[in-house]
């Protein structure tokens, strides 16, 4: 009865889109079974291979299209198309997650060098101040 709906701010709708981001890319990992970078490389590479292949033999089947007389089998090449089509947007969808996935893997080791020089400059001057007293 007391169902009162609130709208979201700005703030909030960008955090909910982080974290759904953040869960399609979790579950990604988790399906694919990838626990290192060099796996995300290799499963990459695979799946980029299997798009341009896909994408190849979509260009065949619309070519073939283009230059059929009869209808029924034009519709047939049509939906062999649309077939090959949601497959291809699966596979870019994937190498998605994946570019994604290395850039903020990426930003993760550079913060870590990062937290580790001032970790070490933090260090040196504290045995300055010991070596001076």
């Amino acid at each position: 009865k007391n169902n009162t709906r609130y709208r979201m701010t700005p703030k909030m709708r960008e955090n909910a889109k982080k974290i759904k981001q953040n869960s399609d890319e979790i579950r990604f990992l988790c399906r694919n079974k990838i626990k290192t970078t060099r796996e995300l490389f290799s499963y990459k590479k695979l799946v980029q291979d299997e798009l341009k292949k896909q994408m190849k033999a979509r260009n065949t089947l619309r070519r073939k299209r283009q230059k059929e007389e009869k209808a029924e089998i034009r519709q047939k090449l049509c939906d062999e198309i649309l077939d090959l089509s949601d497959k291809i947007k699966y596979l870019k969808q994937e190498v998605v997650y994946c570019e994604k996935i290395e850039e903020q893997s990426q930003e993760i080791k550079n913060d870590i060098k990062e937290l580790q020089k001032k970790d070490e400059e933090q260090n040196k001057t504290r045995r300055k101040g010991e070596i001076a007293k």
